[in-house]
Formats: structure tokens, C-alpha cells, sequence
């Protein structure tokens, strides 16, 4: 009965916003609203439909609609997934109820640890096809999700810095399309090849005092080959601010070409054909994360060797450069 009486409520809200569109000249849009019955409140769209059986975000907040539309309220289980939506009927982030703490997408988190930082995937794929169904652009994505216990400021910074990835992902994807499709025209159906575009994460560190990823993308866009990109970034657990070689020194050009120095000597070493310290110390410092035992280094493809080098690593130890560490950068290394 209660989706009976709704679905009346809701005829009957329909027909005098259509006869009230017909005596009106203006040609405005109907603007989705809220609407309460005895039975509760549920939401019209600019259609005179109304969502059901699903999420929907409205003014920035999240909410649950059951079968008959009305929203849900308290916990609700979405798939295995167990999300709970206030008194004002919104999702709940970022905060315990009922001693579950939500992690910033909402979901519950039913696992403990002594930290309180839990990193969670997102995955986000996409596929455009050719007119013969062939897909031409594969889009696959996976970020991590952040969630820091009590602190949703700084769980917020972290998580709008993959966001803005996410996003020029998104912008770089929709710019391929016309090409793959193009290219796929072209080249790829009689060879079987479409464009490719992945990224993915490795989570190296989540202590109390940072929290260290391994970020890495791969291109393909027609030619010889594709392009794979790796970035390393260490989020400060205190700020959301990513860490810097700059805030960990207590002279940071020191520290710098201490560093560098000793990553020129080794890499040309075990890369003699490929690469010497002159050319290692021109690049500087690319990429780089604290590891057991020091910092590691990363270069790409192209920064300071062939494509057929591929990527280079190399791991500074710890004493190599510990004397110019101030109190914040020799905590990143503690039990390193």
C-alpha cells in the first residue's frame, strides 16, 4: 500500500504540474524537487519521474531510495556493502556510528588496526566501441581511496589529489576517443589492436606519520609502442600535504646533492650503455619515496636513457644523507 498511495500522490502532483505547463507561456525547465506524503519523502525529477531501488546524489549529499522511492533511512546493506544515512536522510562519511568507522566514500569498514588509516581501490572502467563492436579505446582506472579515523580534512586533501588525477584522466580519455576510433579504422582492425589507457596504485607505506604510494600509468595510442609513467608521492598524515625533500631537511640543497650524487655514481654503474652521471645529475631528482633502508629513486622511460632501458631505480641508503635530515624527515625513516 505504501507505493500504492505514493504512486497516486504522485499522479496526481503530475497532473497539476502539466496542466499548470500548459496555461504557462514559459518554456523554463522543470527543476527536480522534494516532495513529502504521510508516507514519507521522495524525490521528483524535471521528468515527473522519481528515483527507486538506488543512490542518488541531490545538492551535493547522497541519498537511498527503497522500492517505492521513498528514502531510507539508518543502515543499509547496497550489494554486500553496508552504508548508513542520517537523520537528515544523507549519506554518513567519515565518521563512527555505532562503532563502525565509514570510510570516505561511506562504505563500512569492518576491519580494525591501530592507526586508523585504511586505504581502499576505486576502480572506474570504460570501453568505446567501434560501429562493429570491437572495442577501440580501452579505459581502466583504479585509485586508491583514503580514509583517515577523526580526521576527514586531511583525509579530503589526500583523496582530492587522486581526484584530480582521476579527473585529467577523464579529460584525456575523452580526447582519444575520436583518434582510437580513427586509428582502429585505420590500423587496429585488421591487426586487432585498440588504444589502451591504465592506471593503477601500490600502497609502499601507511604509517602513523605518512603514508607512501606508487602510482603508475600506461599509454597506448598507436606505434611502435605505449608509454608507461610511474609517479611517487608521500602524503604527511598530519596536513594532507604531499612531503617534499624540502620539509625533511635541515638544508635541503644538501641533502639534494648528496642524494643525486650518489644516485649518478650508481646508476651509470649498472647502466654503463645506457646512461652516465652527467646525464643522471642534469635530470635531478625525478621520483622518489622512503623505503626499508633509504630513499629510492625512479626515473622513467626517456629521462635519462633509451625507451629499451625501460625504468630505472636506484635505493639511496639512509646513511648516506641522514646528517642533513631534519626531526619531521628522520621520523619518515624511523624503523626504516
Amino acid at each position: 500500500m505504501r507505493g500504492n498511495k505514493k504512486r497516486i500522490s504522485k499522479r496526481a502532483v503530475t497532473a497539476v504540474l502539466a496542466a499548470a505547463l500548459t496555461l504557462s507561456s514559459s518554456t523554463a525547465a522543470l527543476a527536480g524537487q522534494w516532495q513529502k506524503d504521510s508516507n514519507g519523502w521522495w524525490y521528483q525529477e524535471d521528468d515527473q519521474s522519481y528515483p527507486s531501488n538506488s543512490w542518488k546524489e541531490i545538492g551535493g549529499k547522497w541519498y537511498y531510495f527503497d522500492a517505492s522511492g521513498y528514502i531510507r533511512y539508518g543502515w543499509i546493506n547496497d550489494n554486500g556493502t553496508w552504508y548508513f544515512t542520517g537523520a537528515d536522510g544523507s549519506m554518513s562519511t567519515n565518521q563512527v556510528v555505532e562503532g563502525f568507522q565509514l570510510a570516505a566514500d561511506g562504505s563500512r569498514i569492518d576491519e580494525r588496526n591501530q592507526l586508523g588509516i585504511y586505504v581502499k581501490s576505486k576502480t572506474d572502467k570504460k570501453e568505446t566501441k567501434a560501429a562493429d563492436g570491437a572495442v577501440a579505446l580501452n579505459y581502466d582506472v583504479t585509485l586508491p581511496l583514503v580514509t583517515i579515523a577523526g580526521n576527514p580534512d586531511v583525509t579530503n586533501k589526500i583523496n582530492g589529489y587522486f581526484n584530480d588525477i582521476k579527473n585529467k584522466l577523464e579529460e584525456t580519455r575523452a580526447g582519444y576517443e575520436a583518434s582510437a576510433l580513427e586509428y582502429y579504422n585505420m590500423a587496429g582492425r585488421q591487426n586487432g589492436v585498440s588504444y589502451e589507457m591504465s592506471f593503477n596504485y601500490e600502497s609502499l607505506a601507511v604509517e602513523k606519520q605518512y603514508l607512501s604510494f606508487q602510482l603508475t600509468g600506461y599509454e597506448y595510442t598507436g606505434g611502435a609502442h605505449g608509454m608507461t609513467n610511474t609517479t611517487l608521492v608521500t602524503f604527511d598524515t598530519a596536513t594532507g600535504e604531499p612531503v617534499t625533500l624540502d620539509s625533511m631537511a635541515i638544508a635541503p640543497e644538501s641533502l639534494r646533492e648528496k642524494i643525486l650524487n650518489y644516485a649518478a655514481k650508481q646508476i651509470a654503474a649498472e647502466h654503463p650503455d645506457d646512461t652516465t652521471e652527467e646525464t643522471v645529475k642534469e635530470a635531478g631528482i625525478e621520483q622518489w619515496v622512503v623505503v626499508d633502508g633509504g630513499m629510492k629513486l625512479l626515473y622513467n622511460q626517456y629521462s635519462i636513457a633509451s625507451y629499451a632501458a625501460g625504468q630505472i631505480e636506484v635505493l639511496v641508503p639512509y646513511s648516506e644523507y641522514s646528517m642533513y635530515l631534519n626531526s619531521f624527515g628522520r621520523s619518515l625513516h624511523r624503523g626504516k
